[in-house]
């Protein structure tokens, strides 16, 4: 059964998973989303160090509910067509050096325009 994070997340993934836009845009879109329905979330900048792999310098989102957090791996800090990836608990607890970062909120009338900067890029 999924969790009220899961089916959010899965919403969102639903709803804007095809486009692929750069990691920060990815954070900005999340909290566009998320903040002013849901309440405690911050964007980060984090070192990820997978087991097994390669750190890598990310931008995230968490979202906190009661005694909850959902972490979402938005891409790699230079990545200019990433998409979100929700994360589990092990790679959550892989995140060290996290920094909040300030995001401006759109309204939701202007995420096309985020989208339509990427379109148009692409075919330039």
């Amino acid at each position: 059964m999924e969790t009220k994070f899961e089916a959010l997340c899965t919403n969102l993934k639903q709803a804007f998973g095809h486009q692929r836009i750069s990691a920060a845009d990815n954070v900005k879109l999340l909290a566009s989303v998320i903040q002013p329905q849901y309440g405690e979330s911050f964007g980060f900048k984090a070192l990820y160090l997978p087991k097994n792999d390669q750190a890598q310098e990310i931008y995230g989102f968490c979202w906190k509910h009661e005694a909850q957090s959902l972490w979402i791996h938005c891409g790699a800090v230079n990545c200019y067509s990433s998409h979100f990836e929700l994360m589990n608990l092990n790679q959550a607890a892989d995140l060290q050096q996290i920094e909040v970062i300030e995001i401006p909120l759109l309204p939701i009338e202007q995420l096309h325009l985020l989208f339509m900067q990427y379109a148009h890029f692409d075919h330039c």
